[in-house]
């Protein structure tokens, strides 16, 4: 029947595992029975107190962690070399003697073991007994000067015993009590001193903490003040910044006019510059049929105008493009009232 330990190897769960496991009837009252070996197991018969021991400790938890424990006669299985055993179990042994080795695990299913050095332990060993007798010996002093108190106490015990100063005993001991209720008293003066130093202390330290809130509270009143301040020029920079964007959308629409204003003026412009040449051809040819229009003066005249009024009305509109389209249809049909009247006339060339 076999079985596993847990990651943890505690020595009173495997002896209750072993114990329910195997049959014991051949093993000595007190003992185990071990199985050690990697491929034929031999066996040991070890003392249950072993279990505790550090180096079989630690031979389990490397079994348990590699191999884990498992026998078809029961028992604790232990798969390493019998020469590892030996070693780990004459440790003891080597311990009492004051010697101290390195056990070589050996190497099993292709995993190095590792090996086990027990110097540090003994060094701790050894650095806990020099604690322990550092600590005896100082004990030690204090016993011997504890005793030499008793015996100087002793001996003047005698003295007065011998003496019969039964009187004097007294007295000493009354000063003694008297020496110690004094000693108390100054004792208990010097803390009442101190306990009412220390009461100066903290009211003076109170005193401190109370100017400290009364100043933190003004301060949070004038923080308030400032963050209420602060809140209110926030919302009225908010206000400002909606009046800004609608100015500025305002803005941009108004360029916006402008823009289309100045495209109706460059048209005008190009208007007028149109009746400006139609009003110098006109003038040359004027010049030139003085003699031959002179019936048709007056209608020129009026054109001119016309002419000069729809100019005039052009620049007040600004742009009015009706208006325009409306004397450009006027100026065509007086073009062509004077193109047809004048046909009869042949044109002068200078």
């Amino acid at each position: 029947m076999g079985f596993r330990l847990p990651g943890i190897v505690n020595a009173k769960q495997i002896l209750k595992r072993i114990l329910l496991s195997e049959d014991t009837s051949n093993v000595p009252k007190g003992h185990l029975a071990v199985y050690v070996g990697e491929t034929q197991k031999k066996r040991f018969t070890v003392p249950i107190s072993y279990l505790k021991h550090p180096s079989f400790q630690n031979l389990l938890s490397q079994a348990e962690e590699e191999f884990g424990f498992d026998h078809s006669m029961g028992g604790l299985t232990i798969p390493c070399s019998e020469e590892v055993f030996t070693v780990s179990e004459k440790y003891s042994e080597w311990r009492n003697g004051g010697v101290s080795y390195m056990a070589e695990v050996s190497e099993s299913v292709g995993i190095r073991r590792k090996r086990v050095n027990c110097e540090e332990e003994l060094r701790k060993q050894v650095k806990a007994l020099q604690a322990e007798l550092k600590a005896n010996e100082e004990h030690r002093v204090s016993l011997e000067r504890q005793l030499a108190k008793e015996k100087g106490l002793r001996k003047i015990a005698e003295e007065e015993r011998d003496s019969g100063g039964q009187d004097l005993i007294k007295a000493k001991t009354d000063l003694e009590t008297q020496k110690t209720i004094n000693q108390d008293m100054t004792y208990y003066m010097e803390k009442a001193k101190h306990w009412e130093e220390s009461a100066i202390k903290t009211q003076a330290i109170l005193k401190m903490r109370r100017a400290d809130i009364v100043k933190f509270k003004d301060q949070l009143g004038r923080a308030e003040a400032l963050t209420k301040m602060h809140e209110e020029q926030k919302a009225e920079l908010n206000s400002h910044k909606a009046e800004a964007e609608a100015l500025r959308s305002k803005l941009d629409k108004e360029k916006l006019k402008t823009v289309q204003l100045m495209g109706n003026q460059k048209m005008i412009k190009q208007h007028n510059q149109t009746l400006d040449d139609a009003n110098n051809f006109l003038s040359r040819n004027n010049l030139i049929h003085t003699e031959r229009i002179r019936e048709l003066q007056d209608q020129i005249n009026r054109a001119a105008a016309e002419a000069h009024l729809l100019r005039v009305e052009a620049r007040q509109v600004g742009g009015d493009i009706m208006k325009y389209r409306r004397s450009m249809d006027n100026t065509d049909l007086f073009l062509k009232a004077i193109a047809t009247r004048g046909s009869v006339f042949s044109p002068v060339i200078d």
